[in-house]
């Protein structure tokens, strides 16, 4: 028998509370391109914005309506994500954030 993997890791939240958070930092991650956070949350916020980069190249209606509703009419944020999706991300196929481990608090 195999083990049931929950997809999210941020477990202890309701459901408002982790799509908030899991929502703000990737404006934070958008805005300053780099983030100092937890590594359960790295992971969730590594698989959403590869979910987003994936969505915006595909360059559709559909897809840039997705990606205007994640991020709830910011328009600051739409504009900043598909300027640093359009120059620094484009050429790549996948693996487009990466995790580097620090020093223990």
């Amino acid at each position: 028998m195999y083990k049931l993997i929950k997809k999210n890791k941020l477990q202890g939240k309701t459901h408002a509370h982790r799509k908030a958070l899991i929502k703000s930092l990737i404006i934070e991650l958008i805005r300053a391109e780099k983030i100092k956070t937890t590594k359960p949350r790295a992971r969730v916020i590594k698989s959403e914005f590869d979910k987003l980069v994936t969505m915006a190249k595909k360059n559709t209606d559909a897809s840039k309506k997705n990606v205007e509703s994640f991020f709830a009419m910011n328009e600051r944020a739409v504009n900043r994500f598909y300027h640093v999706v359009s120059e620094k991300l484009n050429d790549r196929n996948s693996g487009y954030t990466r995790i580097l481990h620090t020093l223990p608090r």
